[in-house]
């Protein structure tokens, strides 16, 4: 197989583009995200959070909110680089958030497992393997068919695809709505799973 030179190559471009973003996110909220969660463990806050007026979806919110905030600052770098590539800027802030959230809530629900940030660093990296390489296997196509319709469909592959929408010139919305709705209602099951968790550890 030759591959053209990826400069040279729109679809090059913005496959480096959306694989450098993926990276960005994947770093702020497998590193960020679960440290926040043992740092409370760490210094006991859970206890008081447990009998404060405010419930678990808040303290997940309020957590998930605050990841939010740093990885959009790190994200906005990335954007101003590769900003003569994008086209249609709602749907590339859109797929951001989305992109986010999908990274972040898992991160959360991560941190809730672990009970030191030794931990973190080793699993930080167990966790970043899995979360990006399977982007690159949706390119390569190098693994039997049977593997790569379940590839297809790995959370960080269809957020590839929603990503590049933003570098797109009038994408059809049936080429992103799916991916959207599948990792909105991914978010909203691992926010489930993540308030579980805490609530049966308290």
């Amino acid at each position: 197989f030759v591959y053209p030179i990826m400069d040279d190559y729109a679809y090059g471009k913005t496959f480096l583009a959306t694989a450098g973003l993926l990276i960005q996110l994947a770093i702020m909220g497998l590193s960020m995200a679960p440290q926040l969660i043992v740092e409370e463990k760490e210094s006991r806050t859970l206890q008081a959070i447990a009998v404060s007026p405010a419930n678990l979806s808040h303290f997940i919110l309020g957590k998930t909110l605050a990841v939010l905030f740093y990885t959009f600052l790190t994200t906005a770098i990335g954007l101003f680089f590769v900003r003569s590539l994008v086209i249609h800027w709602g749907l590339t802030l859109a797929s951001l958030v989305i992109g986010m959230l999908t990274i972040i809530i898992p991160g959360i629900l991560l941190g809730t497992l672990l009970e030191s940030k030794q931990q973190i660093h080793v699993w930080i990296w167990v966790m970043f393997i899995p979360v990006i390489l399977p982007i690159f296997f949706s390119v390569v196509r190098i693994l039997p068919d049977n593997i790569m319709n379940f590839v297809d469909w790995w959370p960080t592959v269809a957020l590839s695809r929603l990503l590049r929408t933003g570098f797109t010139l009038n994408p059809p919305l049936n080429t992103y709505g799916s991916e959207a709705i599948y990792l909105f209602s991914f978010c909203l099951v691992f926010f489930g799973i993540t308030m579980w968790t805490i609530r049966r550890q308290m």
